[in-house]
């Protein structure tokens, strides 16, 4: 009987001391993205390199307990994607990204905080959709396809850099 307790004692012991998994956090809609579209090209999606631009506008909802931040993206139908802010009429690269703190939605869209597709391969035309990828400050990536659609940028000009504008 004695030798059964103190066997059962080291199986414990062992168990114990033994390596746990790590604990794996479940990502599944960390960030979920809704309401996307994208702006058709026209004649005032020339950049100033000559090269096609515009814009994606959308619902980003942060369903983490962590503020995170909407820092850049990727396409294969864009040779740079941005984030942008329009600053009285004038668009220009938004320094920092867009933070969504935790449990919260940011909304991007035309007049405000977007995502420029920049260098674009081709014309957009309403009725297109188009694929990217965002790019978020944890790591976190979340591809997106939306459809194209004709959206009125106004009197809104374009700025390569902050100072600009100022």
């Amino acid at each position: 009987m004695k030798k059964i307790v103190l066997l059962a004692l080291a199986t414990l012991f062992v168990a114990a001391c033994a390596p746990t998994e790590p604990e794996i956090e479940d990502h599944t809609n960390h960030i979920v993205v809704t309401n996307a579209f994208v702006r058709a090209t026209d004649d005032m999606s020339v950049g100033t390199d000559g090269t096609l631009m515009t814009g994606a506008f959308m619902e980003i909802k942060n369903n983490h307990d962590d503020p995170v931040t909407l820092i850049g993206g990727s396409s294969i139908s864009a040779k740079k994607v941005e984030i942008h802010e329009v600053v009285g009429g004038v668009m220009r690269p938004k320094e920092g990204g867009v933070t969504i703190e935790g449990g919260a939605t940011a909304v991007l869209k035309p007049g405000g905080n977007h995502v420029m597709l920049m260098g674009l391969s081709h014309e957009l035309k309403p009725g297109d959709e188009l694929t990217f990828t965002l790019e978020f400050s944890d790591g976190h990536t979340v591809e997106v396809t939306a459809p194209v659609k004709i959206v009125n940028i106004g009197g809104e000009s374009y700025s390569p850099s902050p100072s600009a504008s100022m």
